[in-house]
C-alpha cells in the first residue's frame, strides 16, 4: 500500500488532483471499521494527519470528533467545511470528499 500510494496522502482535491503531501502521514480505512470497511490492501489509503480527521469528521460527526482534536496532534480543527488546509502543509489548499472508486463518501 505505501508503494502504490507513494507515501503521499491520497485525499482528493477540487482541482482533481490528490493533496499528495508526505507529512505525518497515517493508515486509513475508506470505509471505517465501524461502518464495515476492512484492513485490507484495498480497503486501505494514505492521508495526512489533517485529512484523516477530516475523513473522521465526515464519517462521525464534527462533535464527536471534536474531543479528539488534541489526540490527534491537531492545534485545532479545520475551519470552514472542514477541508482547508492553510499552514498544515497540505498539497493544495482545498479539499473535496472522499471520491475512491467502490468507497462510501460520508458527509
Amino acid at each position: 500500500m505505501w508503494l502504490r500510494d507513494g507515501g503521499r496522502c491520497q485525499w482528493p482535491v477540487a482541482s482533481g488532483g490528490i493533496c499528495g503531501s508526505t507529512t505525518r502521514v497515517e493508515f486509513d480505512h475508506i470505509v471505517p471499521l465501524a461502518r464495515g470497511g476492512s484492513s485490507t490492501v484495498g480497503g486501505l489509503r494514505l492521508l495526512c494527519r489533517r485529512h484523516n480527521f477530516i475523513h473522521a469528521e465526515q464519517t462521525y460527526g464534527r462533535e464527536h470528533m471534536a474531543r479528539f482534536v488534541s489526540r490527534a496532534g491537531l492545534s485545532e480543527r479545520p475551519e470552514g467545511n472542514g477541508s482547508t488546509l492553510a499552514g498544515m502543509g497540505g498539497g493544495e489548499a482545498e479539499a473535496t470528499g472522499p471520491t475512491f472508486e467502490g468507497a462510501t463518501e460520508f458527509t
